[in-house]
């Protein structure tokens, strides 16, 4: 027996009939959600991207070409070596439970002993960078530590992206459960061994790590910076390669042939006549000369019945840049600037230009760090919702957000000392801030960051006297601005001693 469907009603005060209730009461309102995911995706493909040639996987072919530009390399190589040399660690709060100490000590001493350098593992899931995503393979394994055995990360191993054929979602709620390789598309000696259950394999989300740039739509392919340079990429190359064409034609000329017009009437009235065929032959014979497969030129001598040669060959003269309508040199320097805008940077071409100041130098490396810093808090933020949360089902630990275990990155770039210097010169001469134990150690930390620590108790602390009258007026209670001076010399303008 079939089930009667709702008659559709008109609600109250709406221009649309609708058979759902679009006023519940909040304590009966659905939990769950009405809507379909908003991705366009079939078979496993995503058709998000209107330009066929951006669309995965036709775009993974395009980015590798892209990536050959010396401007999308310089800047891809220093985005790599600043995130590169940035420090990782596994951290928890101070107060968080002495277990999850152990816990975080267990994993920091993992990350040091897995299969490759853990910076490695970070400067190669910077392929979403290049491509939009990066997925790697997690392995664990049972790993043994001075601080206790647990299930741990031992290696990561990527799949490239020109090896992943689909995407597999629920067609439910449109999540994304894992993704197909195709075996296929790899060369190597390990796949041998895995065609042998077949040309492709599955690989389910919970076993690998998905980095994603500028992910919409919850999109696993996320978005390549490239995408948004592709035009300028384009248009550029298109200006270079005409340039390179009227460079050759300026050093080698064109050819001009001269041909009488009634030998030229008969050439074309019979293409099998003997003037067609030496119309040819002056053809080939330019063609090769422009080419420079030939150094010379053989014309036939043939005048007509006034005695005007039938035939004429030179080379035509081309006007240099003077007489030329535009300075390609201004127009590929401009599309230079917005491929390296879009990776923050532009930093790169201060000075090859003749313009540029300190200022703006700092400004443009500021935004330089601000981008860098936006990559790596996803790249922890994939690894604190992705790795952690897992490691601790594994070990049937139980998860807190709260005070678990994080992944943390260190200073993008090194404080600038003498500004740390102005800072607490300023700041303790009013008495702002006071000299603590914690203040110490920190400024030391600070100014021998690249010294190996030392343990407190190994310390010989020296003593030391402060020579500074900053702030004597304040201690010794007078009016905020005014001190004393133990200098002997007079007033400069009055000549009276200084009281």
């Amino acid at each position: 027996m079939t089930k009667k469907k709702a008659p559709i009603v008109k609600q109250a005060n709406t221009n649309v009939y609708t058979d759902i209730n679009l006023t519940p009461q909040d304590n009966r309102m659905r939990l769950g959600g009405y809507s379909l995911p908003g991705l366009n995706t079939f078979q496993g493909r995503i058709y998000e991207e209107a330009r066929k040639e951006l669309r995965f996987p036709e775009s993974i072919k395009l980015y590798k070409q892209m990536l050959l530009d010396p401007n999308i390399a310089t800047a891809t190589s220093l985005i790599e070596m600043l995130i590169g040399k940035v420090p990782w660690k596994v951290w928890v709060k101070e107060d968080a439970p002495e277990q999850e100490h152990s816990r975080a000590k267990m994993i920091n001493y993992s990350l040091h002993t897995m299969e490759r350098p853990w910076e490695d593992y970070i400067t190669e899931a910077l392929s979403f960078l290049t491509f939009g995503f990066h997925v790697s393979e997690k392995i664990y394994s049972q790993l043994e530590t001075p601080y206790g055995s647990y299930k741990g990360l031992k290696d990561l191993v990527t799949v490239s992206q020109d090896t992943i054929d689909k995407w597999i979602f629920d067609v439910g709620d449109g999540a994304l459960v894992g993704l197909r390789q195709d075996l296929n598309r790899i060369i190597s000696d390990a796949k041998s061994r895995a065609t042998i259950k077949g040309a492709s394999v599955d690989i389910p989300r919970k076993k690998f790590i998905l980095f994603r740039h500028n992910a919409k739509r919850n999109n696993p392919e996320g978005t390549s910076p490239l995408r948004s340079v592709y035009v300028s990429w384009k248009y550029r190359n298109l200006v270079e390669e005409y340039e390179t064409v009227g460079i050759s034609k300026d050093l080698g000329g064109i050819v001009g042939i001269g041909v009488d017009v009634s030998y030229l009437a008969k050439a074309s009235a019979d293409p099998t006549s003997n003037e067609a065929s030496v119309l040819a032959e002056l053809k080939a014979q330019a063609a090769s000369l422009v080419a420079g497969e030939q150094s010379y030129v053989i014309t036939p001598i043939a005048y007509d019945q006034s005695g005007k040669p039938l035939f004429t060959f030179e080379l035509k003269g081309v006007e240099g840049s003077s007489g030329k309508q535009y300075d390609t040199d201004l127009v590929v320097k401009r599309h230079d600037s917005k491929i390296l805008m879009a990776f923050f940077a532009d930093v790169l071409k201060l000075g090859n230009d003749g313009s540029g100041s300190f200022a703006l130098a700092d400004s443009k490396t500021n935004l330089l760090s601000l981008g860098i810093e936006s990559h790596l808090r996803n790249i922890a933020k994939t690894l604190n919702h992705d790795v952690i949360p897992q490691i601790y089902k594994l070990n049937g630990w139980e998860y807190d957000p709260e005070n678990s275990c994080k992944f943390l990155y260190g200073d993008v770039e090194k404080q600038d000392l003498e500004k740390v210097a102005q800072f607490i010169q300023k700041t303790m001469a009013v008495g702002a801030i006071r000299p603590t134990e914690k203040l110490e150690s920190k400024l030391r930390n600070l100014a021998f960051a690249d010294m190996n620590s030392v343990e407190e108790d190994e310390d010989v602390v020296l003593p030391t006297e402060n020579t500074s009258k900053s702030g004597v007026g304040l201690e010794e209670g007078l009016p905020d601005g005014q001190g004393t001076s133990t200098s002997t010399g007079g007033d400069r303008n009055t000549g009276a001693a200084s009281k």
